[in-house]
This record gives structure tokens, sequence and C-alpha cells, in this order.
């Protein structure tokens, strides 16, 4: 044994683990090696702790920092917030949430990533988002934004989207996903709505400038300026022009013969209402503005009675028109062609995902009643049935009907009054 060291139990234990792993030997030769292993384990044990009296307080130094360091590295990052942007409150009220209560807005509040965005019916926020892309989310309108390597994601629930997007670097775009569709952005404005529920959901992607593609059903196909798309959920896209509804709604007024507006005086010179299969509808009026004043009218104001998901305006060369809304009330630009004094000009309006024209029974008839031609004066309406409709009655007798694409179309002569979605 040891005798610089009483023995404990370490060297008792030690000392028992020797005899049972060594082969068996001579009495003499055992105890020789127990005191030479006994005692280099000794010196070891004296060497560290005479060592441990200087080195102890520098490393137990060390270990706080490094505690301190790793307690502040790990507290920065979970407490640091990813900022995907900015959003302020337009007008009414506006939410933003992230798994928790949702918190009103108030001024402009920083965007976290992946927090969730909701307007309320009659407000608007705009998006500002850290890539430089602005956004602006009409009322009734569910969307979330996160940044991801790729670009910035948009998810879009309901409602209407007007996005300017900045250009983007190389490898990343800006992308927008709908309950329908996937639609990738590359430098360009562009509006998007939103409408109905589960299978019925519409999504429709207006370009204003730039390109954009859209996917769904495995499906893609690039949107350029004044063509549009529409997707139900589930199917592929569908390219829709947005002049041959300007040039519908020229001859729909030609057709019926229905003379200029009186002097200074407004109109409804015809219409045409697309129904979706959920009863909703978008409804495109062709509006003769007459200035009966001395000055040129630079814009338009009216208020909608029904509710609507969006709103855009053009020129009957198809121009698009700025609209500025707000609640239910809408203002058309017309700054960049006014109604000079005297004159008349025809503005195309389009609302989006108009509710509440029609009546649903339960044995699933959709009816629309409103009156017909009388005092008032008179239009003329095309009604496009939903794919698969089937027409039960129509009065009085229609002017025109034709089949287009699997969708029946029927056009009456009516009262100026019957489509009631404007005042």
């Amino acid at each position: 044994m040891s005798n610089d060291e009483p023995k404990d139990m370490f060297e008792t234990n030690l000392a028992e683990m020797l005899r049972r792993a060594a082969p068996k030997t001579d009495a003499a030769s055992d105890k020789r090696l127990e005191d030479a292993v006994l005692k280099a384990a000794a010196d070891r044990r004296r060497a560290r702790r005479a060592r441990r009296r200087f080195l102890w307080p520098i490393f137990a130094g060390a270990a706080a920092a490094a505690g301190v360091v790793a307690f502040l590295a790990y507290h920065g990052q979970s407490g640091a917030i990813r900022k995907a942007g900015e959003v302020k409150a337009v007008y009414g009220i506006v939410t933003v949430a992230n798994g928790s209560a949702p918190q009103e807005v108030s001024g402009t509040v920083t965007l976290a990533d992946g927090q969730r965005i909701r307007t309320m019916w009659g407000s608007q926020a705009e998006i500002a988002l850290a890539d430089g892309s602005v956004l602006r989310a009409g009322p009734h309108t569910v969307l979330a934004a996160g940044d991801t390597p790729g670009g910035f994601k948009l998810t879009l629930e309901q409602g209407a989207l007007s996005v300017s997007a900045s250009k983007q670097a190389e490898g990343r775009s800006l992308r927008i996903e709908t309950p329908g569709a996937w639609i990738r952005v590359l430098g360009t404005k562009l509006d998007v709505f939103v409408t109905g529920a589960n299978s019925l959901t519409k999504t429709e992607v207006c370009v204003n400038s730039g390109r954009v593609e859209i996917t769904s059903a495995g499906k893609s196909l690039v949107l350029t300026p004044n063509i549009n798309a529409v997707v139900y959920k589930g199917k592929p896209p569908v390219l829709r022009l947005v002049t041959p509804e300007i040039d519908e709604l020229s001859r729909l007024a030609a057709l019926a013969g229905i003379p200029a507006a009186p002097q200074g005086a407004s109109c409804l010179r015809s219409a045409i209402v697309d129904f979706a299969p959920d009863g909703a509808a978008d409804v495109w009026l062709a509006m003769e503005i007459a200035n009966g004043t001395r000055a040129p009218v630079a814009s338009w104001a009216f208020t909608g009675v029904r509710p609507f998901s969006g709103a855009r305006a053009y020129s009957v060369e198809g121009l698009l028109l700025p609209v500025r809304v707000k609640d239910a009330a809408v203002e058309v630009d017309l700054g960049s062609q006014p109604v000079e004094p005297g004159k008349t000009s025809t503005v195309v309006l389009r609302l989006s995902g108009v509710e509440g024209l029609c009546d649903k029974r339960q044995d699933g008839l959709v009816i629309f009643d409103a009156a017909s031609n009388g005092a008032a004066s008179g239009t003329v309406v095309e009604f496009r049935l939903p794919e698969g409709a089937r027409l039960v009655s129509v009065s009085p007798a229609p002017v025109e009907t034709r089949d287009q694409n699997g969708r029946q179309v029927i056009i009456v002569a009516a009262d100026a009054r019957s489509i009631d979605v404007l005042r």
C-alpha cells in the first residue's frame, strides 16, 4: 500500500479490481503489482490536486462566462423576431395574430414572419414587405406572409389582394398560395381575388404589368397585362381576356338601341352578370357618365349596395383606371381621361364577388327576381349561368340565348334598376 496516503475507498476498489482481473500468480507478485499501481495512482492524484488549487478559479470563471454567453446567445435567438415587413391599417379594423389572440393594428406595426393578417368588412390594410414589395389587402381578407430562402410566400385564404412586387433577386420570387392555385411573381403589379369556399373556392388573377405564372391541377399558364386567369379549386386555370367583356358590353348596348344619357345625368347602358356556382357573381357595368357642369369631371364615385370583394374600372379602350375603395364607397379616377363639360364618357366597372343578387332555395333553385322594362331608363343584361346550371324559366323573353363553353348565356332587355349593385 502507499505510505503517503491512507487507504481509501478508491484504492480498495482498485486493488479488488486488479486481483479479479489478473491471472493467478504467487502472493509476493500480487503484492508487488498492487503496491506499484496504487503508488502510481497516488502520485497522479497529488499532482492533480496541486494543479486544481490554481486552475479551479480560472476554470470556474470560464465556466461561468460560458454559461452567460450560452444564455445570452440562446435568449437572444429565442427572443429575436424575424421581421417580414410592416403592416398599416389604412382604415377600418385590421388585426395580426400568430397562434395567439389577434391584436388590432394601430398605426404602423412590425409584421413578424408568418403572422396572419385579417381585415374586417369595410377595412383595408397596407403591407410593406422587407423585399420592397407593397401589398394592399381589401375588405374581408385573410393572409399570411413568410420569408423563405426562395423569396416571400403569401398565403391568401380569402379576399382581395393588390400586389406591387419589387424586382426580385436572382433565385428568389414572390409567391402567392390560394386554396386553389400557386402564383409566381417576378416584378409586376397584379390583383388577386379569392371568393367562395371549399370546392367552390375561386381564385382570379388580374395582371396590370409584368408577367405572372399561375399553376393549378398540374397545369401552368403565364399571364401578361389584359389577360386574366380564373381557377376553381382542383381544376386547371382558364384564361380570360379583359377586352372581350368590354367589347361585349358595347355590343349589348347597340343590340338594344339604348340612347345616350340625358344631359347632366349618368345611366347604366349594359351589364354582364357572371354567376359562380355558389350564387355570387362578377358584375360588369357599362356606365355612361354625363358632365352637365362647366368644369371637367376628373372622378366618379358611387356606393355599393351589396357586399363585394373587389372593384376595377376601365375605359372603353381597355385602359385600367385607378380605383380607391373605402368601406362600400368606390371612387374612380378619371384624371387620365376627364369628361369635358357637356360631354359623356363610358366607364366600364367590374365588381367581383357580389353577394345577394339571387335567392337560393333548399331545393337547389336559384332565383333572380328584379324589375323589367318600366318607366325608368332601359338597359340590356347578359346573364352567364354556372356550368351545368339548367334554366327553368325567364321573363321577359330573352333577346338572345347561346351556349358558351358549356355555359348557358341569356340576354334580356331590362329596367336599369334590375342590376341593383350601386347607387
